[in-house]
């Protein structure tokens, strides 16, 4: 009775309430739809974002058990760092061009296929140059990923609420870096170095199944051929001025083949410059450089990248090599930094509308050569502690310059052009990580050298390489807020 009550009750309540009419009702139901294939569309791109930079950082604090088992020297180990992000800085902008053209869904599931393979020719190599080319590998996949995810987000969402979905992929990009020296020391210690390197074909084939079904296609009408002169010439550029840096203090400054690598980068920039005067449709639009604020969050990608992950990859060795931390007591020892990235960019996007997106900049640069400059001053026989406050001011500087500079790159570019803002602006920021790893590891193996040659133990000459860095990093950090002034307008 009392059930054949409750259902009568529930027909009466249904009936005293008029329908929608079914005008109405289309329009809610499409809507609905569009929101949710946005929610997927921003979580797969999130999802595969955070395994790419994951792939960055975790692998530093497998360092040292992939050299004492492949027996590597300081060099071979930077390449190993290196690689993966040389080859995405130089084949991004192609993969811009190409999503643009062919499908940014296309290319999105085909990098995720490449970056699986790469994954697993990495986990099961027996040598360095194995593992270097298993690395290279993942970065192809990782050059098609990164533009064609970007953009995928920038073609579902418009306006404010691109902005705000930027903000989430920008904290997902910082959460995902400086988590990755925790995770990677957790799967090195509970299995072996290897598994940092699979853990990229575990995740990518799920990710993928996740797209194709949920994830529409977009492309842009008039997008041009991909213009393989300046693919060319800009890849040769980026080659040979990380090569040189890598190369130098092995070979010597002043031998031949490093000065003509650096010779050859210098050429190879200026037929790029030639090539994209002249070519009908540019790798980079010419015009497109000329936008100040453009250009300045192009140069902003670069040189945070370079001071945010080249001494993330020297500290992480510091913990491990000098102060003799576990591969997990060093990604634990690191949370100061992950946690303020992650905390303070999910606030970027509301400080940037607040105060506006030069003031964000240069702020937040301004903060990351704070914390790099408060950690001077490391005692290799005292405790990691010392460092927790410039890691706290560091990351919050970080935080508040990763999301900015892809909507600052982004706001002023048409949408049929988010592809080529994507690829430019990414193609700075990996060209930064594998610049900085290779310059601020060339200085800190020079001082290191030239402290231990003069009699100190290599705890304190490493100490010693660490801090120069520290120092150097922040002058260019804060060389890059004064940049940021100067070039960056408010409309």
């Amino acid at each position: 009775m009392l059930s054949n009550h409750r259902s009568r009750g529930a027909l009466i309540t249904r009936a005293a309430v008029p329908a929608k009419p079914a005008s109405t009702v289309a329009p809610i139901a499409a809507s609905h739809a569009v929101a949710r294939r946005q929610r997927w569309t921003l979580g797969v791109v999130c999802a595969a974002t955070a395994l790419l930079l994951f792939n960055v950082t975790a692998p530093i604090v497998a360092l040292p058990s992939v050299a004492a088992d492949l027996r590597l020297s300081f060099t071979s180990q930077q390449w190993v760092l290196s690689s993966y992000a040389l080859v995405l800085a130089s084949l991004l902008l192609a993969g811009g061009a190409l999503g643009d053209r062919f499908g940014r869904r296309r290319l999105f599931l085909a990098g995720l296929g490449v970056f699986a393979v790469g994954s697993a020719v990495a986990a099961l190599a027996g040598s360095g140059a194995v593992l270097i080319v298993g690395r290279s590998v993942q970065g192809i996949g990782a050059a098609a990923i990164f533009p064609a995810g970007l953009a995928l987000v920038a073609a579902e969402f418009d306006g404010a609420a691109r902005a705000r979905a930027i903000g989430i992929w920008g904290a997902t990009v910082s959460a995902a870096i400086a988590l990755g020296p925790l995770g990677g020391g957790v799967l090195v210690e509970a299995l072996s170095w290897r598994a940092s390197f699979l853990v990229g074909l575990v995740l990518a084939v799920p990710t993928a199944a996740t797209a194709a079904r949920h994830v529409r296609e977009s492309r842009a009408p008039d997008a041009p051929a991909l213009d393989i002169a300046g693919t060319v010439a800009l890849t040769a550029a980026m080659f040979l001025s990380v090569f040189a840096l890598l190369e130098g203090n092995q070979r010597g400054w002043g031998s031949a083949l490093v000065v003509g690598a650096a010779l050859g980068a210098a050429a190879a920039c200026a037929v790029f410059v030639v090539v994209e005067h002249r070519v009908a449709q540019p790798l980079i639009a010419p015009a497109l450089m000329r936008n100040r604020t453009f250009a300045a969050a192009t140069l902003v990608a670069l040189v945070f990248a370079a001071c945010a992950f080249g001494p993330l990859a020297f500290i992480t060795q510091l913990l491990l090599r000098v102060l003799h931390g576990s591969p997990i007591t060093a990604g634990a020892e690191l949370l100061p930094y992950a946690a303020a990235s992650f905390a303070v960019s999910l606030l970027a996007a509301q400080v940037a509308a607040r105060f506006g997106v030069r003031v964000t900049l240069a702020g937040g640069l301004l903060l990351c050569a704070g914390g790099l400059v408060a950690m001077h001053g490391t005692d290799p026989h005292g405790s990691w502690t010392h460092l927790i406050p410039g890691l706290v001011v560091w990351g919050a500087g970080s935080g508040l310059v990763n999301p900015t500079m892809t909507v600052a790159a982004l706001a002023v570019v048409p949408p049929r052009q988010s592809g080529m803002a994507s690829g430019v602006n990414n193609t700075a920021r990996q060209l930064g990580i594998a610049a900085g790893i290779a310059a601020f590891g060339a200085l800190v193996q020079s001082r290191t050298t030239a402290a231990t040659a003069a009699g100190k133990p290599f705890p304190v000459a490493y100490a010693h390489g660490i801090d120069t860095m520290l120092l150097v990093a922040g002058a260019i950090a804060a060389a890059g807020a004064l940049t940021v002034i100067a070039l960056v307008r408010t409309r």
